[in-house]
Formats: structure tokens, C-alpha cells, sequence
């Protein structure tokens, strides 16, 4: 047999094998580009509501789907790291946080608006990080609603606790008659 025909050969074997090799490359890629644009959508669709579940776990997922070696993934993380940082800044005496929150609030919606941008750009979108800043809707009464929710648990712990009391403001007592006892004993009513 000539070399020519031991080629075809070879060819024949390997070109199946080297096809569905082909296949899982392009799939595992496909894949991870989908698991990266889930964690940016999931933000971009939460960034109104950033204790939210589902916004903390999208956070927490950026250090596994953006660990490539690109340029770009690097100031993704970067990115991240600052926020992180930025995230755990915030004073836990009520007192101190009381007077850092408008500052930190505004640099914590910058700093999110940032990493949102650098990982659309990773991903194929191009927003400007005043689109990501303002192009939300977050009804006031959702914002409400959570302020409202975070309170009630509070108290609700407070009583729990015993660290507080439930208020009690009696007005006025109901009038309750006494039942008229007649002058037999409990016996002779037994009897009749």
C-alpha cells in the first residue's frame, strides 16, 4: 500500500472522532459564554434590588465565570474585588453607618455601574454606565415594601427577644356582671 492510501485510511478512522472533538470544543465553549451572560443578565435584572437573592448570587458566581486569562476578564474581576471591598466598607455601628450612607450609597451605585459596564464589554454588550445607572425601573413601593419588611423582622426580634414590649394602650374596660349566686348551697342545685 502507498502512503496515499494509508492517508485515506487514517483520514477515514480519525475524521469522525476529530469531528465530535470539534463539536464538545465548540459546545463547552458555547456553554461558557452562556453561563457568563446569565451571571451579567441576572445583575443587569437585579441591580434595583441589590439584597436580593438572586443579585448576592449572581455577585458571588463572577470569580468562576470570569477566571479566563482575556484582558478583559481580568478587569472584570478587578472590577469585582473594588466592589467586594467597597461592599464590606460599611460601618456596622448604626450610629457612624447612619452618617456614611449617602456617601457610600453613591459610590456603591458608581462601583456597581462600573462592573456592570467592564462585564458587558466582556460579554458582547456596550452599555454606558450612565444607561446602566438610570435605565432601570424600581417602583418606590418595592423599595418600601423592603424597608417595611427589614423593620417588621427587627421588632418582631426585638419582642422575641424580650428586648422590647408589645405597647399596650388600655382605653376602657368592658363591664362584666357577675353571675347572681342564690343562697343554696352548690348541693341542693346538684339535686334539682
Amino acid at each position: 500500500m502507498k502512503s496515499a492510501e494509508w492517508i485515506t485510511i487514517l483520514a477515514l478512522l480519525c475524521g469522525p472522532v476529530l469531528a465530535v472533538q470539534a463539536q464538545k470544543w465548540i459546545e463547552n465553549i458555547r456553554e461558557k459564554k452562556n453561563r457568563r451572560l446569565y451571571v451579567f443578565k441576572r445583575l443587569m435584572a437585579t441591580r434595583g434590588t441589590l439584597v436580593s437573592p438572586a443579585h448576592v448570587e449572581a455577585l458571588n458566581m463572577i470569580d468562576l465565570e470570569f477566571a479566563g486569562n482575556k484582558k478583559a476578564d481580568g478587569q472584570v474581576r478587578r472590577r469585582w474585588r473594588e466592589y467586594l471591598d467597597h461592599l464590606n466598607s460599611l460601618s456596622q455601628d448604626p450610629a457612624t453607618q447612619t452618617q456614611q450612607m449617602p456617601v457610600w450609597t453613591e459610590r456603591n451605585g458608581d462601583l456597581l455601574a462600573n462592573l456592570l459596564h467592564d462585564m458587558g464589554r466582556a460579554v458582547g454588550y456596550d452599555f454606558d454606565t450612565v444607561q446602566i445607572r438610570r435605565g432601570i425601573y424600581a417602583p418606590i413601593a418595592h423599595a418600601n415594601l423592603e424597608i417595611e419588611t427589614q423593620l417588621l423582622r427587627r421588632l418582631l426580634i426585638q419582642v422575641l427577644l424580650g428586648d422590647r414590649s408589645l405597647p399596650l394602650d388600655v382605653r376602657s374596660l368592658p363591664q362584666v356582671q357577675a353571675p347572681e349566686v342564690s343562697p343554696e348551697s352548690p348541693r341542693d342545685a346538684h339535686e334539682r
